[in-house]
């Protein structure tokens, strides 16, 4: 009676216990941000200043974006994003055959963030300013920052 007991609590025990949740972070850099300014009624090509290097944080093989506490953060290229599932995207070519990698997009009012898990590689890009009124004399940027990351933890 008492090892049946013992089976009882433990198979519980092991049943109950939550999983734990994985928790990955990637310290990212930008290698390049380039795109088009709004000048005189038409789209100059420009290249602007890289912004900060910044943290993605991944729970379970999912990007989250963070928890909005200070101004700063307002700059993070997740703030205010919903994320997508990964999926698994062509990221290349091997011997003239596709090569798939798992990438996760998420999007927040125009700019659009693009992962992939197995490259660590990504682009942020902002694209809004691309839809403003064809006689608007002020249209906001249109830009593309590829970056690359490497796990922290």
């Amino acid at each position: 009676m008492k090892k049946l007991l013992q089976g009882i609590v433990l198979t519980c025990t092991f049943t109950t216990a939550p999983v734990m949740a994985q928790t990955v972070n990637y310290a990212c850099q930008y290698i390049v941000t380039a795109g088009l300014n709004w000048e005189n009624g038409r789209w100059v090509v420009s290249e602007f200043h890289n912004r900060d290097p910044f943290i993605l944080t991944a729970i379970n093989e999912k990007l989250v974006p963070p928890e909005i506490t200070s101004e700063q953060q307002l700059s993070h290229p997740l703030a205010f994003a919903e994320c997508r599932e990964p999926t698994a995207e062509v990221t290349g070519l091997s011997d003239d055959h596709p090569v798939k990698s798992r990438v996760q997009f998420c999007d927040s009012g125009g700019s659009v963030l693009a992962f992939s898990f197995g490259n660590l590689t990504g682009t942020a890009s902002e694209l809004l300013g691309g839809a403003a009124a064809r006689e608007n004399n002020y249209k906001d940027s249109v830009f593309v920052s590829p970056f690359v990351c490497e796990k922290i933890r």
